[in-house]
Parts: structure tokens; C-alpha cells; sequence
């Protein structure tokens, strides 16, 4: 979290391979670098566990820390190896910031509810315009329909949309009474 690069000793080793650890690890303590490197068992598989035959989960402080005191690593270092490290290296978490909101699309319903809908749900469409429901349909379609009374509207038995002959309503809905 603070931009510092890490080193993380696996203590899994068997053999010779324990000092040679044990000398490097003591080396960078000895640079001052004691707090960007944390000693882990290095259990990977059921293998590696005790009752499988491996170090177990005790591995590091079994087999690298007496070689690490036998090196001359102090311990401070040590405490720092085995626990202040892995301690910090827990502590870096920062809840990310929530997602940015986005404006989900919605349409108008273009009748007399004049609602909003969720682009999720699909209008009726008729010349144009967006219903939500056929209700709100009927609803325009008498409202546009009385601009008209007396001028040929439903009402005033001058004809009107029901009365036309050919070229149907224009609405592409038909109407039953």
C-alpha cells in the first residue's frame, strides 16, 4: 500500500537450502531491509502439512529462525520477519469507492399519465407516439379526438374517425363499439 517492494521467504526448503536462505534473509536485515521481507511456512498442498509428512505451518519459526539467530539477526528483525510484516501486510485494505450511478434509459408515455418507464419495458406505439398501456392508448387517442368535435368528430354525428370510409383511422388500432 505505501509503494515498497516486498520479499516473502517460503521456509519450506529441506536441505542445504535452509542456510542459504537463512544467510540471504540474514544479509538484508543487516542493509536495513528487515521490514520489506516476512517469512512465511510456504504450505501449498496437503503435502506440505504435518500430518502429511511436511514442516507444517511452524516451518519458519522451526527451521529458518534458530539459523537466523545463528547468522546474528537480531530480534527485533526476527519479531519483524515473523509478525510485524505479515501483521502490515493485512492492514492495507481501502474500501474501493462504490460505482458510479448510472442513468438508466427510460421513455415518456406520450399519453394523459405522462409517466416514465424503464427502457427494460416496451411502449405500445401507434403513429409515433408511446403508450404504456392500451388504456393511456384509448385515453390520447379520445383526447386527441375531441379537438376535433364539431368538426367531423365522433361525437357530433358528423362522421368522424369510425365513419370514415377507406384510408382507415390513421391510429392502426381498431375500435369496436
Amino acid at each position: 500500500a505505501n509503494g515498497r517492494v516486498g520479499l516473502v521467504v517460503a521456509a519450506n526448503l529441506r536441505g542445504p537450502g535452509r542456510s542459504v536462505v537463512a544467510f540471504c534473509v540474514a544479509e538484508l536485515c543487516r542493509r536495513g531491509l528487515a521490514g520489506q521481507v516476512m517469512l512465511t511456512a510456504g504450505v501449498s498442498f496437503r503435502t506440505d502439512l504435518l500430518q502429511y509428512g511436511g514442516d507444517g505451518y511452524a516451518a519458519a519459526h522451526a527451521h529458518l529462525v534458530p539459523l537466523l539467530l545463528e547468522a546474528g539477526t537480531s530480534p527485533e528483525d526476527l519479531e519483524r520477519l515473523t509478525a510485524s510484516n505479515a501483521l502490515s501486510s493485512l492492514a492495507w485494505y481501502v474500501r474501493p469507492p462504490p460505482p458510479p450511478k448510472t442513468k438508466r434509459p427510460r421513455w415518456p408515455c406520450d399519453g394523459p399519465c405522462g409517466k416514465t418507464y424503464s427502457a427494460k419495458r416496451e411502449p405500445f406505439t401507434r403513429l409515433g407516439f408511446k403508450y404504456c398501456s392500451m388504456a393511456c392508448l384509448n385515453a390520447h387517442r379520445d383526447e386527441l379526438d375531441k379537438d376535433k368535435d364539431g368538426e367531423g368528430g365522433n361525437n357530433d354525428g358528423g362522421g368522424g374517425r369510425r365513419a370514415r370510409v377507406g384510408g382507415g383511422t390513421g391510429w392502426g388500432v381498431s375500435v369496436s363499439s
